[in-house]
């Protein structure tokens, strides 16, 4: 790879990161909007005073919208692009919600079922909101913390213990273990999935923990290689998007400040984005 930019995005509290067309969108208590090419300034920011309490953030590049998981209001959020319009789009979503875009513009979220024998659903949606169909997967998969569609029809997921490739009637096509961190043993997982990677964050649920990197897994899961690690000893990953356009990875990092002893650890965002092919 390229040697990548980073750019420092101070103290905000930054949720998660979307891309449409030749820009990026970093959800925070507002929608800030960053150039996806050098030299990544930001130049625009959408006001969200309506949304309580912002957990995550996709985009759709046929509709050119965004749409904002809202835990506190309990609802899916639409921002229309270019006029950056607000609207609530659905309500009563359940948590936990993992949620993606297909490319022809579909939503799709996972619904957590009391039924033991179906206890994880995948949702799909159209444009308008309306659910056209539901895929009931094995009830061996206990929960989905991301989901994705990709080109092939099949769908991939991330379990709290596995990557599944599923198909579009929910059986399993295939599934991979993820191991522990050797350096923490307990690890958070993130997924990207663009259309050519499936790109995996491992990285300690620790503060002080070292070795957060993204590993890259083919789509029928079965080669892994370490493409990137932190910027520093102190960087951990949290976020990653891929930006179509100009075929890089924008990845969120979040870096632990020198403190003095006793003191609360400080923290600062960063914003590095990676030439990928």
């Amino acid at each position: 790879m390229e040697r990548p930019i980073t750019i420092n995005l101070g103290e905000r509290t930054v949720h998660g990161m979307a891309s449409l067309e030749d820009k990026l969108y970093l959800l925070s208590d507002s929608v800030s909007i960053l150039r996806a090419e050098n030299p990544h300034d930001c130049f625009g920011k959408i006001d969200t005073p309506e949304i309580k309490s912002p957990i995550s953030i996709v985009s759709c590049n046929k509709t050119s919208r965004l749409y904002i998981y809202d835990k506190g209001n309990a609802c899916i959020w639409k921002v229309s692009v270019p006029d950056n319009r607000v609207t609530r789009w659905l309500n009563k979503v359940k948590e936990p919600c993992a949620m993606s875009v297909t490319h022809n513009g579909e939503v799709l979220m996972t619904a957590q079922s009391e039924d033991t024998n179906h206890p994880v659903t995948v949702e799909i949606y159209n444009q308008n909101a309306i659910l056209t169909e539901c895929v009931e997967l094995p009830k061996d998969i206990q929960s989905l913390q991301y989901i994705y569609k990709i080109a092939s029809g099949d769908y991939v997921g991330l379990g709290e213990q596995k990557l599944y490739k599923f198909r579009a009637d929910g059986s399993i096509v295939c599934q991979r273990d993820i191991p522990k961190c050797q350096e923490s043993g307990n690890c958070v997982r993130r997924l990207e999935v663009s259309p050519y990677h499936i790109f995996l964050i491992s990285t300690s649920d620790s503060l002080f923990c070292r070795g957060s990197k993204v590993s890259q897994i083919s789509f029928d899961l079965a080669v892994e290689s370490d493409v990137l690690k932190g910027s520093n000893d102190k960087c951990s990953f949290f976020g990653l998007c891929y930006v179509k356009d100009t075929k890089t990875l924008a990845a969120l990092e979040l870096e632990q400040l020198q403190v003095k002893k006793g003191a609360t650890p400080e923290r600062k965002g960063l914003l590095t984005v990676y030439a990928v092919l």
